[in-house]
């Protein structure tokens, strides 16, 4: 299966022919060239190419652009699964750490079942055959060194694995770059290259080249390791022209059609319960569509993390195909931990899984250290007990937990600013709440600073803490983490989020969300 992206001149064989990415192959191809030589327009040419040939079922795209943000276009078309740019770190990392999961998946059936590659695989399984995946890098230089500044070996050991690994398994890269990826390791890495126009002469000399190709034109280089003169074509256009009945390459314009590539969504920096309620909607259609015709579609039946148990609390929203995104108090019970710094989002956590445990029909009550939108929300909601603030409220506190519980209602217990309770009577009750909570369906819920909770052996703070469960909104260091028993990844804290971003914590593992924001809010910055 090839992918053709340009033309071959070829004069001592007196003619021309089509030059093209061998998906069969997997050898990964590097574009080098200076600025304004074409390198991102090769990438361009390449998905349009796999776009005018191939259905999403067949060879599927996904594009970091580290570059000057040019190949955002190309998520518009149907075999593109994501675009992701430089400074979309979560995005980032969750599209590498994708594909390296499809990566070890496919070499561990392949291995499981004693194929070679992805063409005996796709012999052996003509109905169900993989798809090929090119993964297109723009400024494969900037995106390693970037990497390396940051400590971030992850990013860049799994991007190396893409490349060395993936061509068995039908995962081919085509990256971009400056005269850098003619020495160091990336000329191992990149056994393909095409050499475009180079600032300095010498650099082609390096290259094993005797001078620039043509005249400098865009797109116009050397194909190693023969020295090929090639010319890439512009996206928009068939370039291949008359050579294409020499090589066999078809030419046919595919429809659309299920099944294509996944998607790495963006995260919205400001969502609403009214967006949530559409989101779901649309999932369940999307659903219904995707099904055969003779299975019975119930449009109404529950979304995964919206409302599929009595005991799920909406708090966010997240995940590479964007949904909403729940804690499941009878998985995940009796405890969660919400921590930030100011300004972060915490009471807005709390807010939230307020009304959704009203929605659900549960009662809540509100403990507060300090002056909180919580406050309010008893004078909005009718079965909202508190607020709860010093020592003297603990034994009314005590006798609504102690109610809930003897007659089996649902109660979320929600403590802001937790970290700032004295010791006292208010603080003991809450201590008490994990225990006698576990397996009743009941909940509690409290906030505070990583690095206060952490300090704190008495009170709350230590259950909280084994619940390795809840919500860490903008984390700036790996205290953050450790308050949920997480080890963050370099690129995971230190960076400016936005009110109500962060990740949701669940048995130990972190995914990056933005929570869901309670109109009785004033909008951020205002």
């Amino acid at each position: 299966m090839v992918v053709p992206f340009g033309l071959e001149d070829r004069p001592a064989e007196q003619r021309r022919a089509v030059a093209t990415l061998r998906l069969n192959d997997g050898v990964p191809l590097a574009i080098i060239g200076a600025a304004r030589s074409g390198r991102t327009g090769a990438l361009s040419a390449v998905a349009a190419s796999v776009a005018r040939r191939f259905a999403p079922t067949e060879v599927q795209v996904y594009a970091i652009d580290a570059g000057a943000r040019a190949l955002g276009d190309l998520e518009e078309s149907p075999n593109v699964g994501a675009v992701v740019f430089r400074d979309e770190l979560d995005r980032l990392g969750r599209l590498v750490m994708r594909l390296a999961e499809e990566l070890d998946r496919r070499i561990q059936t392949l291995a499981l079942h004693r194929r070679r590659d992805i063409a005996a695989q796709r012999e052996a399984e003509p109905d169900a055959p993989w798809p090929y995946m090119a993964v297109l890098i723009d400024r494969w230089d900037l995106l390693t060194e970037e990497a390396e500044v940051s400590d971030d070996r992850t990013l860049v050991s799994t991007l190396e694995r893409l490349v060395t690994e993936g061509g068995r398994a039908g995962i081919l890269v085509v990256a971009t770059g400056d005269r850098s990826m003619l020495t160091g390791r990336a000329t191992a890495l990149f056994p393909d290259r095409l050499v475009l126009r180079l600032a300095d002469a010498y650099d082609y000399v390096s290259a094993g080249l005797s001078g620039p190709p043509g005249r400098g034109e865009p797109g116009r280089g050397w194909r190693a390791p023969e020295g090929v003169e090639t010319q890439v074509a512009e996206a928009g256009v068939d370039a291949v022209g008359d050579a294409e009945g020499e090589t066999g390459v078809p030419d046919r314009v595919v429809p659309w059609s299920r099944g294509g590539p996944f998607r790495i969504d963006r995260l919205p920096v400001l969502v609403t319960r009214d967006d949530v309620t559409e989101l779901v909607e649309a999932m369940a259609l999307e659903r219904a569509e995707t099904r055969s015709a003779d299975v019975p579609v119930v449009l109404g039946e529950p979304v995964e993390g919206r409302s599929g148990s009595a005991g799920a609390l909406l708090v966010a929203v997240g995940g590479d195909e964007l949904g909403p995104r729940s804690i499941d108090v009878d998985e995940h019970g009796p405890c969660a931990l919400v921590t930030g710094r100011r300004r972060t989002g915490r009471s807005g956590v709390l807010v939230a899984m307020v009304e959704s445990a009203l929605e659900g029909g549960w009662e809540v009550a509100v403990v507060t250290a300090r002056r909180s939108p919580l406050t309010r929300l008893p004078a909005v909601y009718p079965r909202v007990h508190g607020p709860f603030r010093h020592d003297e409220d603990a034994p009314e506190l005590a006798e609504v937990v102690r109610r809930a519980l003897r007659e089996g209602r649902r109660l979320l217990v929600v403590a802001d600013d937790v970290d700032l309770l004295p010791e006292g009577a208010l603080a003991d009750e809450l201590a008490s709440l994990p225990q006698r909570m576990r397996d009743t369906g009941s909940f509690f819920v409290g906030s505070g600073e990583a690095e206060e909770i952490l300090a704190s052996f008495r009170g709350p703070a230590p259950a909280l803490r084994r619940a390795r469960c809840g919500v860490m909104l903008a984390p700036q260091g790996t205290e953050e983490g450790d308050a949920f028993g997480v080890r963050l990844r370099r690129g995971q804290y230190g960076r400016a989020l936005g009110v109500g971003a962060g990740y949701l914590v669940l048995d130990g593992l972190a995914e990056r969300v933005q929570v869901v924001r309670s109109d009785l809010l004033p909008a951020p910055g205002l």
